[in-house]
């Protein structure tokens, strides 16, 4: 079964300091059609204006993903770090946590996306861990499982891979009839079945009896694959 979700069906909250799309239910957005994906929770697009941030938030048994699209990003929990453009920052916030961000440039966007996970154990201490990314790459591994070759490591039996096709490829995928999987095009433009994506688009499987083709646009594409239980 496919469910897509268009960039224009994603909640919008905007201000001048920030533009935040979501594709599922978030604070003043509320959609009963889309509040989560299994265990996905939260998928959040972030635009920050320079020098501005988000307001410290506390989360509790909740995998917090952060993945720098543009600019840069600057992250707090009881360390302070800088998440250049090309890498993520995890948050296992276990028992509890607060993070706060916030854009340190003086003349530049900051561009994140955001994923909130339920975590496979609760109460853990809480962790957290900046992963960085080869760009040159076609395809990486963001985060995985303690033991699996991944930039960041998680506690929950999911995977997401970052994926960078060159324009007019094909490119096959042979996802799990057992798990749910999550596309997100990122940039650029593909076909997945009969569904044509542009950016912001997004393709929620469940239960795929067959292997996908997916047909890259004359853009070539980027585009994340999270395999969830």
């Amino acid at each position: 079964m496919i469910f897509f979700t268009p960039s224009t069906a994603r909640g919008r909250l905007e201000s001048s300091s920030l533009l935040c799309l979501s594709s599922f239910s978030f604070l003043d957005h509320h959609d009963p059609a889309r509040t989560g994906f299994g265990a996905l929770r939260v998928f959040n697009e972030y635009q920050l204006q320079p020098g501005a941030g988000l307001p410290a938030h506390r989360y509790a048994n909740m995998e917090v993903l952060t993945l720098v699209l543009d600019g840069v990003l600057e992250c707090e929990t009881d360390t302070a770090c800088l998440i250049p453009a090309g890498s993520a920052h995890w948050l296992g916030a276990g028992h509890a946590q607060t993070k706060t961000l916030r854009n340190p440039q003086h003349d530049a966007c900051t561009r994140f996306l955001h994923l909130w996970i339920q975590p496979n154990v609760v109460n853990a201490a809480p962790q957290s861990a900046l992963g960085h990314l080869d760009c040159g790459q076609p395809q990486q591994c963001i985060a995985a499982p303690v033991g699996e070759a991944a930039a960041l490591h998680w506690r929950q039996d999911a995977r997401l891979h970052w994926h960078r096709a060159k324009p007019g490829t094909w490119l096959d995928i042979a996802p799990s009839p057992a798990r749910r999987h999550w596309l997100h095009l990122i940039s650029g433009q593909l076909q997945v079945a009969d569904h044509p994506l542009a950016s912001g688009d997004a393709i929620g499987l469940v239960s795929p009896q067959t292997s996908l083709r997916l047909h890259i646009g004359t853009e070539g594409a980027q585009f994340l694959l999270l395999d969830l239980p």
